[in-house]
């Protein structure tokens, strides 16, 4: 199994090394995406998205699929290293009880959310 990276960029870097890792192709994950598109047309949508600089954006819902689809969490962790959060609990807890367990977490303030 892959390493994680200690560090990344920031969510586009994070969400290309778990594609990378995954063992699938960004063809594969584009087609994924926008299956009504031509793979090529998908591709490279999926190419401008993850530009560092690019104008065409993934929304938050696609984030989460590419992590599902590719079974790689390596945005979720930069998202929990940008927000305090700790990812490695996170980590352990998707060893423990699977991919679609959803904690209840409290917020900074105590306030609970899903």
């Amino acid at each position: 199994m892959d390493q994680q990276p200690l560090f990344y960029e920031d969510w586009k870097d994070a969400l290309r090394a778990a594609i990378r890792s995954s063992g699938r192709s960004q063809k594969e994950v584009a087609h994924h995406l926008w299956p009504d598109m031509k793979m090529d047309s998908a591709y490279a949508k999926l190419v401008e998205c993850l530009k560092d600089h690019g104008d065409t954006k993934l929304d938050f819902g696609q984030v989460l699929e590419v992590m599902r689809f590719c079974g790689r969490f390596d945005a979720l962790y930069h998202a929990c290293d940008e927000l305090g959060h700790d990812g490695k609990a996170i980590c352990k807890l998707h060893a423990c009880v699977g991919i679609d367990a959803i904690p209840i977490c409290r917020a900074p303030g105590g306030e609970r959310y899903r």
